[in-house]
């Protein structure tokens, strides 16, 4: 999360927080994402990438036939769609996209395969020149990139899916220097947080042979916030940070996909974090299912999301029931501790991000539409 993002919430939650107490009630009362509105279609297998301090929506396009991947930003202010970068890519699949922003609000971007990934930065005032500035390029394997708000920029590294070792490397924002900072003899590497406060460094979920963690890295030192086991494909799939600079995780269980009895177990945790001390995790959904199994998306940064004023939580996770999948847009209401289904269909792969007014607006991947869901 970039810091402009992180202080334009901040000020948001100041101007909510001191409404007249009569005001709040009200909104907490009402009936919330029971409307929805598609606002962008024809689209080539788009993907919601980021959203910035003025609630600019970052999302990509994939065209199959031309093997050409284009960045476009959308604002729902004015509707306007705008090119950031296209690139033809010698890739026979679609790629692994991910985004992130600093505080100046000059773009990062990352394209993987499962052989190798390349980095690039688009400086803010060439946002739709076409220009951009090749940061790394190596073979390789990575889905975990982050930003601080000074520009410092985190990366994993592997030699391939799944095959130690990890390396958590960083390429500082001024000097343009590649420096590994850590070694892993992990096996997935994901969820890679870089904290709006830059003395609590970075956070990200690794995944070994008998266990998963959830680790701090900051000042050299590796911190262990949270370990599961990694039996019955256990793993921590997904992380999220709200604005206030609180972590996220999203961690799952699952019966084998062609087990006569189908189980599942979804939990959803989060950790307060200040400048001074982390506390957690404080359990805010642990759900087991008898009749179907929790499956998730490998890669990809937005399948988890806050709505920081509320703490509502919302994840994308996937249903087996032994014969087909249904993809779920979860939302976790932690006023009234329940969770429910906001959108349900067959796999679309849905991305999305959470507004500062706690609208969301998720892409289907499949069906070439972006769609606004209505706090």
């Amino acid at each position: 999360m970039n810091r402009a993002k992180w202080v334009s919430c901040l000020l948001l939650a100041f101007i909510l927080v001191s409404m007249p107490l009569s005001n709040v009630t009200a909104s907490i009362e009402t009936e919330h994402y029971t409307t929805s509105e598609t606002i962008l279609t024809d689209l080539s297998y788009p993907a919601i990438l980021e959203i910035d301090a003025f609630e600019r929506i970052y999302f990509s396009e994939w065209d199959e036939s031309s093997k050409t991947l284009t960045l476009k930003r959308y604002d729902p202010t004015t509707s306007e769609v705008i090119e950031i970068i296209s690139q033809t890519l010698e890739y026979s699949t679609s790629p692994t996209v991910l985004l992130d922003l600093d505080g100046d609000g000059n773009i990062y971007y990352m394209i993987s395969n499962f052989t190798y990934f390349e980095i690039y930065k688009i400086q803010a005032e060439s946002v739709g020149t076409g220009e951009s500035e090749l940061l790394y390029l190596t073979v390789g394997h990575s889905v975990s990139m982050t930003v601080d708000w000074l520009g410092n920029l985190y990366f994993f590294q592997q030699p391939s899916r799944g095959e130690p070792p990890a390396k958590l490397m960083m390429i500082p924002g001024k000097t343009k220097d590649v420096k590994v900072l850590l070694e892993l003899d992990a096996n997935f590497v994901v969820g890679l947080q870089a904290s709006p406060y830059l003395n609590q460094g970075v956070f990200f979920a690794a995944k070994f042979e008998d266990d998963v963690y959830l680790y701090q890295f900051k000042s050299g030192e590796l911190i262990t916030l949270l370990k599961k086991p990694a039996e019955n494909h256990g793993f921590i799939a997904y992380t999220a940070l709200d604005f206030d600079g609180d972590l996220y995780y999203l961690y799952r269980q699952r019966a084998d996909k062609w087990s006569s009895e189908q189980w599942g177990y979804l939990e959803i945790g989060k950790f307060s974090i200040t400048p001074l001390e982390i506390k957690g995790p404080e359990i805010l959904l642990s759900e087991f299912y008898t009749d179907k199994g929790v499956w998730i998306f490998y890669g990809g940064e937005e399948f988890l999301g806050v709505y920081s004023l509320t703490e509502d939580v919302f994840a994308t996770v996937l249903f087996w029931n032994g014969t087909h999948y249904t993809e779920t847009l979860l939302w976790l209401n932690r006023l009234t501790e329940t969770y429910k289904a906001l959108v349900e269909s067959q796999p679309q792969i849905f991305t999305f991000v959470v507004d500062y007014h706690g609208n969301i607006y998720y892409a289907a991947w499949l069906s070439g539409v972006m769609i606004r869901i209505n706090r």
